[in-house]
């Protein structure tokens, strides 16, 4: 498990392999406190932020007014996704009265090549996971609005 100034120090190279798996870091993407987005072409955009015992990765999704309007299943459907999800924890919320799905991930390693690389590869898994729930397309109605957003 990584400690905070392990972490820390691991921060850039983190960054960098983001990089590498084609993302776009933020100009001034270095400050670990306040977390920093990570955009890329073909994926979902991240939030990345250091934590005391590791770092973070959060993807939030715009949802449309199915989520709602069918509030109930919209929360099964939360549910679902927990239950299938391997690294990602997923929760929604509303920012202005526009729901929002997220996905949040932990890595409590300090950085290391391949172990990192397998962890970016079930993340994105469980997000592709996620677009091919046969319900999430009916509450993303308005279209899939892919926002990385500082949390």
């Amino acid at each position: 498990m990584g400690k905070a100034n392990e972490t820390e120090s691991d921060f850039p190279e983190f960054l960098s392999h983001l990089e590498f798996l084609g993302y776009e870091i933020e100009a001034g993407g270095q400050d670990m406190e306040k977390g920093v987005a990570a955009r890329h072409r073909h994926r979902a955009d991240l939030w990345v932020c250091r934590r005391f015992m590791g770092i973070s990765l959060t993807v939030t999704f715009g949802m449309g007014q199915n989520s709602i309007t069918y509030l109930s299943d919209y929360l099964q459907l939360m549910n679902r996704l927990n239950k299938r999800s391997r690294v990602g924890l997923f929760y929604t919320d509303a920012d202005d009265g526009k729901p929002n799905v997220h996905m949040y991930a932990l890595y409590t390693a300090r950085y290391e090549k391949r172990s990192f690389g397998v962890f970016m590869d079930i993340f994105h898994s469980d997000i592709e996971e996620m677009r091919n729930t046969s319900d999430f397309d009916f509450f993303t109605e308005d279209g899939l609005i892919n926002v990385a957003e500082k949390q």
